[in-house]
């Protein structure tokens, strides 16, 4: 705090100052923002310097629908320079306290959070409420380490309790240990993985273990441009299948070995790069499907030849360049029966430009899309003399010369159309600060539109970020999602967040708040309606949070305001 500035501070009965230690402390202690008393503290340590040190954090006050008042008034322990922990009691007038923690270690070759939260005989639930996370990423020499383990005990906990934790939230919550030795030319890597799920979504297959190799070469012949590439892949695949029938409840083991070779010819106006892989994968099955076999090999060999050209022209008296390239991407793949094969780790990728100029339609190693195709794909950019770009656009379609008769699932019909559906992009740097994005997919036969994904994002400066985004899909949905942040008064700002799903006429999300920040403090005030994930009852809520920046600031996770465009980055470069 400046000297002389009261826009908030402490009164008190005692007061003591300890300027060698660099904190003060004082008992029966009234917390003031302006006139207005907001919190009582009967013994309250409070730092007179920039030293971190243990003490109160600023604390976070809200009311909802469904948890009713919440308070959390963290307290930082400063143990050693490089271990420190955060103990949050989290009340929540409806339901009880939980008590959320975080512990943080550093050394030399990691750094790891250990998250908990526990909240006994939750009165609304009627039950215990616990959740625990573990983060590590290490790093020595060659090596590197991660461990990423997220468990709650129920489906609901994430949308029930409002934990300031940082953790995430998926629908599948990641259980990982992995560890890697990275060279320049090759990675090796041995990851256990594993999942909770915490929605009605049929649980992924778990990796135990899976161990794979990955590399590539480019000097192997002396006076050759030709690149070698390979994947070596083991995994053993697990899930309980007591629930479920037919390929989906086959369990197993997979090897998959990817050897490739490339020749690029390269020009400064063109480039060719004709490419042979080979898919192999061996699969030994558990509870295969009656009358199919239990030990399947698929040698499969890809053949492509990608190729492009690159024509320039200058387009005005300043210098702007307009390119134009046109690309060709050759592909044959023969068909392999791979209907008694499950998908262990497959799904197909969505329909986009890029997708078009993919050696396999297919995500990871279980499919093995069979065509023989050319996609004639043309792009234009436009770049300002210092090469930064303006503007950009691109069409493709591929051409089919046969049927793709492998399919994700066995009982789908072979896909028989000639053609492919059209993929557009196209983007505009209108301003430094203004861009607009769009990719759409026009149907073959008559070109109507299908798809559109179109974006406006303006940022003149951190402060300052509005999105605008409509995602509209035939039949299927039709969406919005405006977010902002924007000062509108000398340190007065508003920030917010808006999803409309327009086809069923809800608001998923809905959020508006206002925020105050001097050089002092800071506070936000929120109203939040939302649709929790999952759930059918909307909830609503009215949060505070505050911020004395004399007194430090405790990180609040996945909190309710990250979900805004620009917000985190925003607060990491703390420019405001």
């Amino acid at each position: 705090m400046s000297s002389g500035d009261e826009s908030w501070k402490i009164n008190a009965d005692e007061v003591v100052l300890d300027p060698e230690e660099g904190f003060g402390t004082a008992k029966h202690a009234t917390l003031r923002i302006g006139d207005v008393p907001v919190f009582y503290y009967p013994y309250f340590t409070f730092p007179i310097d920039d030293k971190r040190r243990s003490g109160f954090l600023y604390p976070t006050m809200g009311y909802s629908d469904g948890d009713g008042l919440e308070l959390a008034t963290p307290y930082y322990f400063n143990i050693a320079p490089n271990i420190d922990d955060t103990l949050t009691p989290h009340l929540y007038s409806s339901r009880g306290l939980s008590l959320d923690n975080e512990l943080r270690y550093m050394n030399s070759y990691s750094y790891n959070v250990l998250s908990t939260a526990y909240l006994p005989n939750d009165r609304k639930a009627d039950e215990d409420r616990w959740l625990v996370d573990a983060q590590h990423r290490g790093y020595q020499g060659n090596w590197r380490s991660t461990i990423d383990y997220t468990r709650v005990s129920d489906d609901d906990y994430f949308n029930d309790l409002n934990t300031g934790l940082e953790v995430n939230r998926q629908d599948h919550l990641d259980q990982i240990a992995q560890a890697r030795y990275v060279t320049d030319n090759w990675t090796a890597t041995a990851r256990v993985q594993s999942y909770q799920t915490i929605t009605s979504a049929t649980q992924p297959y778990r990796k135990l273990p899976q161990i794979s190799l990955k590399g590539s070469q480019s000097d192997l012949v002396d006076g050759s441009d030709l690149e070698l590439e390979y994947l070596a892949d083991f995994t053993s695949f697990e899930r309980d299948n007591d629930n479920l029938i037919g390929i989906d409840r086959v369990n197993g083991q997979r090897v998959h070995l990817q050897p490739s070779v490339s020749i690029p010819f390269r020009w400064p106006w063109a480039y060719v790069t004709p490419k042979a892989t080979l898919w192999s994968s061996q699969y030994k099955l558990d509870d295969q499907v009656a009358g199919e076999s239990d030990s399947i090999s698929r040698t499969v060999g890809v053949f492509s030849v990608d190729s492009g050209l690159s024509f320039e022209r200058t387009v005005n008296e300043s210098g702007m360049i307009q390119t134009l390239e046109p690309r060709l991407f050759a592909l044959y793949v023969p068909e392999e029966d791979q209907t008694a094969i499950p998908n262990f780790d497959t799904a197909e990728y969505s329909f986009t430009y890029s997708s078009l100029f993919r050696e396999n339609r297919f995500s990871g190693y279980d499919k093995i899309g069979d065509t023989q195709q050319l996609t004639l794909g043309l792009s234009s950019g436009f770049y300002r003399s210092n090469g930064s770009e303006v503007a950009r656009m691109g069409i493709a379609q591929a051409h089919y010369f046969a049927d793709r008769e492998v399919q994700l699932e066995s009982t789908t019909a072979a896909d028989t159309s000639k053609r492919s559906n059209v993929a557009l992009e196209a983007s505009w740097n209108v301003t430094d600060a203004l861009r607009i994005s769009n990719d759409s997919e026009l149907d073959a036969s008559d070109y109507h539109l299908i798809e559109n994904n179109l974006k406006f994002s303006y940022s003149p400066n951190i402060n300052k970020v509005f999105t605008l985004g409509f995602r509209d899909r035939e039949d299927t949905r039709e969406q919005a999602d405006l977010s902002f942040i924007w000062p509108v008064a000398k340190n007065w700002s508003v920030l917010g967040r808006w999803q409309e799903d327009i086809r069923n006429n809800t608001t998923p999300e809905a959020l508006l708040g206002v925020e105050y920040s001097d050089c002092c403090w800071q506070v936000r005030v929120a109203a939040r309606e939302y649709l929790p994930s999952g759930s059918t009852e909307r909830d609503s809520g009215i949060y505070v949070q505050f911020v004395l920046k004399g007194l430090g600031a405790f990180g609040q996770g996945k909190g309710l305001f990250d979900n805004i465009t620009g917000f985190e980055e925003r607060e990491k470069q703390n420019d405001y």
